[in-house]
């Protein structure tokens, strides 16, 4: 054999082409790639390292050895020299010396060499390398028949900023420590270094404390509730006491720790102090303040937060430790006589506000003591934290730019562009918060460094990814938000700053890097098909083009309403349908990795009313109050009803705090889709046949929401309200089609009944408390998506009751209970009654749901519990006819 010196200098390569010539992400400061010369590894490739890179070497041999097969033997370098024949090098050298995570990568002839001046540097150019071999290399065990080839490049990196975090919620939902290893994994293959570990939170507590055993044995579990999806095991996360959640030993930290060092990942804890602390409250409540989330400002409140914090930073060796301090309920110390006291000696008494002000300087002293930089969310800065806290902006990407200027170290973690908790798509209504749509363009766009000074610029360390998972229970939800989002972060964390032009490159770097993390094992998100419209609505049938649709093959779809299955049909001409129902279609990427349905919802107009008596114009009933949002007609009596020609609020300028609805008929002379666009101030909605087609309700300033619907050529009822709080006023209805262009709906496509509308009202009372926004009216207000949620668990003989406030015959009722097949009604019955008092027995729950037929005036309609359950109550529908 022969011994080959090693070439310290990289050699330059010719011919290269141009630099987008990758498929990288994160894509490299500086990088070239040769045209048509590639290298082989083969059977007999042999790893050699500098002595201190015997860690990088192991790891990078274990990833090649599981998808190849081969046995990529270890030798350490002797003399800079190796044996002949193809071999990776990985060296160590003192170029760049001031930047640990810098490396240069170069492939030519029969060898591939990484050079770094630190380990970290070298593990990230190995992970460079796995990029560039085919994506079977991630696999986790042998792939035959791949051609282990890479092209000859040159490869010149260095990060952008040198905090680069992901953050993982685990109070929430507890995630095992196999889980977390497989996220310290994913994070670091993007050279990610930092895992934001949120182990403290109102719903557990998931660290042990040797000191405080009862934050584990009795804060770390919770019953199962409305947090917790019906699809997570039966068993997982259940104790013997049959109460949901989890803890990790000590040891275990250590093994975590450990586990990420090695891939170069620091860990950052999350003790939060002195709020989100319910499980503190539940384990020990004799050092929160009175029975609150709060840590009680008493000495041994102070002296609890100190032992806590002393065993936290003996486990993690990272020089920083995140104490929360956001969303502080700081009304509770004003109820609390430790606490009181505490503010009266520091002559605060009438602003417990400022108590946080100095409970978080007991805590930094104590942590400044150890040599530990203390870190906290954003809110610190609002109560006048010390300059050497290090921020964590999270409330919106102003509060970056305002900490950064105001001259504190800061960590970037915006909401939303950082959040991936929140859909990428709004329509999808789980796993994840539905509140924002943070697209993957949006995360790849924004910039930790917008608006700042070169100088100021310098105080951004870096920035992270977070994931709250008050709705994730398991690791395939948490890869499903987080991916492909996480790549347009690590884009911006490593590679020099995006522009808009660079987006379409970069989105084909994402399509490539899916086939890597589909041999990951990672759950990332499937883009939904788009559709050429959202409802149909038809007396005939209606025809659904397809010609728009890309890989028509990986598309799978349903007429029933039910989820598709890869055994589906594929839609490979033009879909047609008869019937009222749901066309359901997915993208599948394989059996159980697909996308969420998109939806048509198909409407056949089963009553004809070309033959009801008309006149032009519409009904408008005029009703004042105040409300968030816009009622069902139901719980409304109008005040009057009158006709008009027109949509307009003209006549009703000069007031505040009403309600106009708009009631009648819609003709349609040709059969299209057609565009329906409202713009108010504030908020409005328009029904065709009872199904809502566009939703810009709530209280807002103007803006303006459009939807598509395919009409058949006919008459449909149409409904449109505008709800007006205070402030301006303004309604805009328009249409558009292929054959329109926007404009009012045309005053002869609107008719009216020769009678008024007649009115059906409820009024509804419940015993159960109500979860979130999610109030009683949610169930009767004719959306699909809107429900009542209650915040407890259904005990024997609570009620969600409907009063009839108007003199009208009932014909039947149907009740559906439930979401996505948890939070169900499991045990009750619907009754009627004709006075409130003596009640009737008409259905039984099964399944969640109950209906019957009534056909009879009444005066109230009741849903009863007849048992005890532990899940809360979803009502997603309360059909009344």
């Amino acid at each position: 054999m022969t011994n080959t010196p090693i070439l310290i200098a990289s050699s330059l390569l010719v011919c290269f082409s141009s630099l987008t010539a990758h498929t990288l992400i994160p894509s490299p400061a500086n990088s070239e790639i040769s045209e048509g010369k590639k290298l082989s590894l083969k059977k007999s490739t042999t790893i050699y390292f500098s002595p201190s890179l015997a860690n990088e070497a192991g790891l990078l041999a274990d990833q090649l050895r599981a998808s190849t097969g081969w046995p990529f033997p270890l030798r350490p370098l002797n003399n800079n020299l190796v044996q002949s024949g193809s071999h990776i090098i990985l060296q160590t050298t003192n170029t760049n010396p001031n930047n640990r995570e810098a490396y240069s990568l170069n492939v030519d002839g029969n060898s591939v060499r990484i050079t770094a001046s630190h380990p970290a540097g070298i593990f990230y150019g190995t992970r460079t390398l796995l990029q560039l071999l085919p994506s079977e290399v991630y696999s986790s065990s042998p792939v035959d028949s791949v051609n282990w080839s890479i092209a000859h490049c040159s490869v010149e990196d260095q990060p952008r900023y040198h905090w680069r975090g992901a953050h993982l919620d685990v109070s929430r939902h507890f995630h095992d420590i196999e889980t977390v290893k497989r996220f310290i994994d994913r994070i670091a293959s993007l050279k990610m270094n930092v895992f934001h570990w949120h182990l403290t939170d109102d719903d557990g507590w998931r660290i042990e404390i040797k000191k405080y055993p009862k934050l584990t044995s009795v804060g770390a579990w919770r019953n199962r509730g409305a947090r917790v999806d019906s699809t997570l095991e039966p068993d997982k996360y259940i104790n013997n006491d049959n109460l949901y959640g989890g803890f990790y030993t000590q040891e275990e930290i250590k093994e975590i720790i450990d586990y990420a060092a090695k891939r170069h990942v620091q860990i950052l804890p999350e003790i939060d102090f002195p709020g989100h602390c319910g499980a503190v409250n539940k384990s020990y409540p004799e050092y929160t303040a009175g029975n609150s989330n709060v840590i009680s400002a008493s000495d041994k409140g102070i002296t609890f937060m100190c032992d806590v914090l002393d065993e936290i930073t003996d486990l993690f060796p990272m020089p920083y430790l995140h104490i929360g301090g956001d969303e502080v309920g700081h009304n509770a110390w004003s109820e609390d006589p430790d606490s009181i006291q505490r503010m009266k000696e520091l002559g605060i008494e009438d602003d417990p506000k400022k108590l946080q002000d100095w409970m978080t300087l007991q805590i930094k002293k104590h942590l400044d003591q150890k040599r530990i930089t203390t870190i906290g969310w954003d809110e610190l800065r609002d109560h006048n934290a010390p300059k050497d806290i290090v921020m964590m902006a999270w409330r919106n990407s102003n509060f970056e730019t305002l900490s950064a200027k105001d001259g504190y170290k800061t960590i970037a973690a915006p909401l939303p562009e950082c959040y991936l908790n929140y859909n990428h798509d709004p329509l999808a209504s789980f796993p994840g918060h539905g509140y924002y749509n943070v697209t993957l363009k949006r995360s790849f766009l924004w910039n930790p460094s917008q608006n700042l000074t070169t100088q100021e610029a310098k105080n951004i360390l870096g920035g992270q990814s977070c994931i709250w998972t008050e709705y994730i229970p398991r690791e395939k939800d948490v890869d499903w938000l987080m991916y492909p989002r996480l790549l347009a972060l690590a884009e911006t964390f490593w590679s020099p700053k995006q522009e808009e032009n660079e987006w379409d490159a970069f989105l084909d770097r994402v399509n490539a890097h899916k086939r890597r993390m589909t041999n990951q094992g990672i759950h990332f998100e499937v883009q939904r098909p788009n559709l050429p419209f959202k409802t149909a609505i038809f007396r005939k049938s209606v025809t659904i083009p397809v010609t728009g649709f890309q890989k028509p093959d990986s598309l799978k779809y349903t007429l029933d309403g039910t989820d598709p299955s890869i055994t589906d049909n594929s839609p490979k001409r033009p879909i047609t349908a008869k019937e009222n129902g749901k066309l359901l279609i997915s993208r599948f990427e394989s059996a159980d990795h697909h996308s969420y349905p998109a939806a048509i919802k198909l409407v056949k107009e089963l009553y004809p009313l070309d033959n009801l008596k008309t006149e032009p114009g519409l009904w408008v009933s005029y009703t004042e109050g105040k409300w968030n949002h816009i009622p069902a007609p139901r719980f409304v009596l109008p005040l009057q009803t009158e006709q008009v020609s027109n949509i307009s609020i003209s006549h009703a300028l000069s007031k505040k705090n009403f309600l106009l609805d708009y009631s009648g008929l819609i003709r349609v002379p040709v059969s299209d889709t057609y565009t329906f666009n409202l713009g108010s101030d504030d908020g409005s909605i328009l029904d065709i046949s009872g199904i809502r087609i566009v939703d810009n309700d709530g209280l807002h300033s103007y803006k303006k929401e459009s939807s598509k619907v395919y009409l058949e050529k006919g008459m449909y009822p149409i409904r449109i309200a505008y709800l007006e709080g205070e402030g301006a006023s303004k309604l805009d209805v328009t249409i558009a089609s292929s054959r329109m262009a926007e404009q009012p709906i045309p005053a002869d496509w609107l008719l009216r009944s020769k009678k008024p509308p007649e009115v059906f009202s409820v009024n509804i009372s419940t015993s159960l408390p109500t979860y979130g926004d999610n109030i009683p009216e949610k169930a009767m207000d004719d959306s699909e998506v809107s429900k009542f949620w209650s915040a407890a668990a259904p005990q024997k003989g609570d009620h969600f009751t409907l009063e009839v406030t108007s003199d009208k015959l009932v014909k039947e009722v149907l009740v559906i209970t439930g979401n996505g097949g948890s939070d169900r009604l499991e045990s009750g019955v619907l009754e009627i009654s004709q006075d409130g008092t003596n009640w009737k027995e008409v259905a039984n729950f099964k399944d969640g749901q109950a209906g019957a037929l009534v056909n009879q005036q009444v005066s109230h309609i009741r849903i009863r519990c007849t048992a005890n359950q532990t899940a809360w109550l979803v009502i997603k529908e309360m059909i009344v006819k």
